[in-house]
């Protein structure tokens, strides 16, 4: 587990998210070692939970894959990697908090921490999109060392793995290894 403090808020934990896991996350199916928030899982842990899954024919998708946002033992959100590093080596991020304990500082730990897993484990640069409508998370990306670098995601594969996405209204942030 990586862990991070910050002044204003408690410490934030990634918990990785394994198959087995996965598998109860989905389930609706808690971790015996950790609690959820009452606002815990949201719409989009599913969503990534199962894109997460979708991968696993590929093999255990660690490091790059999901994890729980925990504060003490008490999960508050997701963060994790849309999938390995691909052309250049680089790797895409995403995250979210419960509604009620956004504006905390979370997101952004979480995303710090997430991009040192990047380099860690060897991936030349990070990426991730945001809406243009969204500053609150323009923010987060920007504190967590991301520098705006686009209005497209031109050359980001969506989600699903298609093609680019190329909507005016998505913003490209991205940081390269140091």
């Amino acid at each position: 587990m990586v862990s991070a403090v910050s002044p204003t808020v408690p410490p934030v934990r990634l918990h990785p998210v394994d198959l087995p896991a996965l598998g109860r996350l989905l389930a609706g199916r808690r971790d015996l070692s950790l609690q959820w928030h009452a606002e815990y899982p949201m719409a989009e842990t599913f969503v990534a939970g199962q894109l997460t899954l979708n991968r696993s024919d590929e093999g255990d998708p660690a490091p790059w894959g999901l994890y729980q946002i925990c504060l003490g033992v008490l999960v508050v959100g997701d963060a994790g990697f849309h999938g390995p590093p691909g052309p250049g080596g680089v790797v895409e991020l995403g995250y979210n908090v419960v509604p009620s304990l956004r504006r905390r500082g979370i997101a952004t730990a979480a995303c710090r921490q997430l991009v040192q897993l990047a380099w860690q484990y060897g991936a030349a640069g990070v990426v991730a999109e945001t809406t243009a409508e969204n500053v609150a998370s323009q923010r987060v990306l920007a504190k967590a060392g991301l520098r705006l670098s686009g209005p497209e995601a031109v050359g980001v594969p969506d989600r699903a793995g298609g093609p680019a996405e190329r909507a005016t209204d998505r913003l490209v942030f991205t940081i390269g290894r140091p």
